[in-house]
């Protein structure tokens, strides 16, 4: 974006990508207009992953609220040359319409939409893998499945469990410690997030909507950690 805007300075132009990008919607939405009386097309290219997503802004759209519970699907009609936003159920009059911005974590929705959504579904939690290596006193190396680290979804499950347990398992010579090692680990950071406290705008200089967030972000990851389940 540089080369191609050089006269704006690069910190601008970055801010200003990212407001942009915060109200975008992604989808396939540049088919031509031929593609629209090919029955089925649109179907076909998404089942063997050939959709072409480009990102649109669009006034009023995107000042619906977000509600991961809620179905709805954006269209390009490309005969019409128009976007149709459909909802999954009927609204009574004066009941607010909601979309969903897709099946973000609350990591993803505070970065880009500045807000976390109480019991996000989609949400989860990323454990690094030093803290294992710590855990299990070992240094891990030449493990895929752990190289990321270990992400905990919101149902409380292991993303990947098994193999991410079998890895454990290899670098701590056993199942038996491989638990041990993931549930030491859980405990930690339960008693790590609990210990900090609550976040209120005294910590963040007065800023009460700071505050707000942070403490509602420590409140969703604790929720995970209190439910996070490891296989016997």
């Amino acid at each position: 974006l540089s080369a191609m805007l050089p006269e704006f300075p690069p910190k601008e132009l970055q801010l200003a990508f990212y407001h942009c990008l915060s109200r975008a919607f992604k989808g396939d939405f540049g088919r031509p207009m031929w593609q629209a009386f090919v029955p089925g097309l649109v179907l076909l290219k998404e089942a063997i992953g050939e959709t072409e997503d480009s990102y649109v802004l669009l006034p009023y759209v995107d000042s619906h609220n977000h509600n991961s519970s809620v179905t709805t699907r954006l269209e390009f009609q490309p005969r019409r040359q128009v976007f149709e936003l459909r909802s999954g159920r009927d609204y009574k009059s004066g009941e607010e319409v909601m979309i969903s911005y897709g099946a973000l974590s609350n990591d993803e929705l505070l970065q880009r939409f500045g807000f976390v959504e109480a019991n996000n579904p989609h949400d989860v939690l990323r454990i690094p893998k030093s803290e294992f290596e710590d855990a299990l006193d070992v240094m891990i190396s030449g493990e895929p499945a752990l190289k990321s680290g270990v992400t905990i979804l919101r149902s409380g499950q292991i993303q990947d469990e098994e193999s991410v347990l079998n890895a454990l398992a290899r670098v701590a010579q056993g199942n038996g410690q491989a638990r041990a090692g993931m549930k030491k680990v859980i405990k930690k950071l339960l008693r790590q997030i609990e210990d900090y406290g609550e976040v209120t705008p005294s910590r963040m200089g007065g800023d009460f909507r700071r505050a707000e967030l942070a403490e509602n972000f420590r409140q969703e990851k604790l929720r995970i950690l209190r439910e996070a389940k490891i296989k016997a």
